[in-house]
């Protein structure tokens, strides 16, 4: 497994029940503030929002504010934004997973074997990823690798939007 899924407690993710999950209050997010990248991810973001509803929280595509109850999460004791750190959004981040169903997550840079941690915070938070970023994504995907069933839909595995929506649905 990536280096990150090493401690990783497949509880977290193998426990998510139906009642939790109906417990969620929103749909689709999608949470990036890297814009224009390689893999063109914003692009795909606006297409696919044609065929779903997804709230783009990021200053990428940015369609929806930050929740105003999750805004004193991103600070620490000090007072100091927890948004200035690369990667880390902290509690705030982690909050609004958990009322989404689902997160739509690209990689910015399509290459083989890499493997995000936001994979990892995704499902840690109950939430389950739309994800697009390696071929051979199903190598590492979590769920795979235990025997049980695939933690994540795969882009890759649909012919098209329609199709993805419609998996999304059911």
């Amino acid at each position: 497994p990536p280096f990150f899924f090493t401690n990783y407690k497949p509880a977290l993710w193998t426990n998510v029940t139906p009642q939790v999950f109906a417990a969620k209050s929103h749909g689709i997010l999608y949470l990036t503030s890297n814009c224009d990248v390689e893999s063109s991810r914003d692009s795909f973001a606006y297409v696919a929002s044609r065929y779903m509803d997804i709230d783009s929280v990021g200053a990428c595509g940015h369609s929806h504010d930050w929740p105003q109850r999750l805004h004193s999460l991103e600070y620490d004791a000090s007072g100091t934004s927890l948004r200035t750190k690369w990667g880390s959004y902290g509690p705030a981040a982690r909050a609004l997973l958990e009322s989404y169903h689902f997160r739509l997550l690209i990689i910015s840079t399509l290459c083989e074997n890499y493997f995000a941690e936001k994979i990892k915070q995704t499902l840690a938070a109950g939430t389950i990823p739309i994800y697009l970023g390696i071929r051979n994504s199903h190598d590492w995907d979590p769920g795979i690798a235990a025997g049980v069933h695939p933690a994540m839909i795969h882009i890759q595995d649909f012919s098209g939007l329609r199709d993805l929506a419609q998996r999304v649905k059911e």
